[in-house]
């Protein structure tokens, strides 16, 4: 989709980009995090073609930027959408006029332009403010509305230049909610910057724990506490939860061949996790559904080597965990996290049996230990407790996650 191969930039004798090269795939949410100054817009200017870079290559759908003719170009950015850092909405004008802009521009007919903006307004959660001038709107709805305007042409990719760095808490966690309802309806690569990040996706379950433990993010939302513990114990890294805030992810085991757990033939393959914490939890799993026996734990967690029966001969795949899902269609069983299975697209409900151990496995922010008492800490906490903040929760994840008090 997106493809950066050695790109350079300089402004007189300031080298700004040097070297970089990433790879975005089609419907990605990709985040560039990163200090100020150091050139994150910079390269999202080079994306959209309003920055020329010195060297290397920008493709986007084939097409190479830096190549393309003032008319190609000005086609190439009906495509992309661009959401800037301060909104950029003509404040004398009123939210639909700000929404239909571009339209106009592009000729559109007056019945489309109307379905269009009152369908956008309807996706941001704010149709009532179609009449509102710009001036007299929030900062979270001014961000929608430029949002709505971004989407406005249907575009496959979305550039958004530090879309919360001007939002509060409450209004950068429904900005990010927002941003990702807009990639799952709607299939739009979404390319994100920004200097404060709160929030960032990646891939692997190593990889943000590793980050938090380097500094190179402040918080940490993902991974459960006993895989934490784990983890500090195996790096010698202090990695703390931060409390007031709880919540678990339903564990499962899913089958996209069979309709129960008898079904499930001899010599069948089952995926589980790989690492330690999760690896313990998926054998006594396996154990209360009669799949296996374990015998004596040998060491801090279960592992296949503890197992002393195995009826129908079951050949158990060690993956990592956000690839059990990966993995769903091939094998005859997939043993999981209802999250990792719904962001895989698959009913988080879907499960033939859940373990129901949830309690024993809370997830909460995790910051370097120090920082549990910080401001920005407790804000987060403060966040997470309002009837808005949970009631969203419950409506994005379905039920994949559910919120809970733990004392531990």
């Amino acid at each position: 989709m997106i493809r950066i191969e050695n790109v350079s930039k300089s402004f007189d004798n300031l080298q700004i980009l040097k070297g970089i090269s990433l790879n975005i795939e089609k419907g990605e949410i990709f985040g560039i995090a990163g200090r100020s100054g150091v050139g994150k817009s910079t390269l999202l200017r080079c994306v959209n073609g309003l920055e020329q870079y010195n060297s290397g290559s920008i493709k986007v759908d084939g097409a190479e930027v830096g190549s393309l003719s003032p008319e190609e170009l000005r086609l190439f950015r009906k495509n992309v959408g661009m959401v800037f850092q301060n909104f950029s909405l003509v404040t004398r004008a009123n939210v639909y006029e700000n929404i239909a802009f571009a339209m106009k521009i592009w000729n559109c007919d007056k019945n489309r332009i109307d379905r269009r903006v009152k369908e956008l307004l309807e996706v941001m959660g704010i149709p009532e403010k179609i009449n509102a001038r710009a001036r007299d709107l929030s900062g979270g709805q001014k961000q929608r509305v430029a949002l709505a305007r971004a989407l406005a042409m249907n575009p496959s990719v979305l550039l958004c230049d530090e879309a919360t760095s001007a939002l509060d808490p409450k209004s950068t966690i429904d900005i990010l909610s927002l941003l990702d309802e807009i990639n799952k309806n709607f299939n739009i690569t979404i390319v994100m910057v920004t200097h404060e990040m709160e929030v960032m996706v990646f891939d692997g379950n190593n990889l943000p724990a590793e980050a938090l433990m380097a500094d190179e993010i402040d918080c940490l939302l993902l991974n459960h506490l006993p895989w934490i513990n784990n983890f500090n114990e195996q790096n010698g890294s202090e990695l703390t939860m931060v409390k007031g805030f709880t919540y678990a992810s339903l564990f499962g085991i899913y089958s996209a061949k069979h309709d129960s757990i008898e079904d499930i033939p001899e010599n069948g393959t089952i995926i589980v996790s790989n690492d330690p914490a999760n690896m313990h939890r998926s054998l006594l799993f396996m154990q209360k559904l009669g799949l296996i026996k374990l015998g004596e734990q040998s060491g801090d967690y279960y592992t296949v080597l503890d197992i002393t029966e195995n009826p129908k001969n079951l050949q158990i795949v060690e993956v990592e965990t956000t690839n059990t899902a990966g993995s769903f269609q091939d094998a005859d069983a997939s043993i999981s996290f209802s999250s990792v299975m719904r962001n895989a697209g698959i009913d988080a409900h879907s499960y033939l049996a859940e373990d129901g151990e949830y309690v024993n496995y809370p997830t909460g922010f995790f910051v370097n230990k120090g920082d549990e008492e910080s401001a920005w800490a407790k804000a987060l906490i403060e966040v997470t407790n309002t009837e808005d903040f949970q009631k969203k929760f419950d409506e994005i994840f379905q039920g994949a996650y559910m919120i809970f008090d733990y004392e531990g």
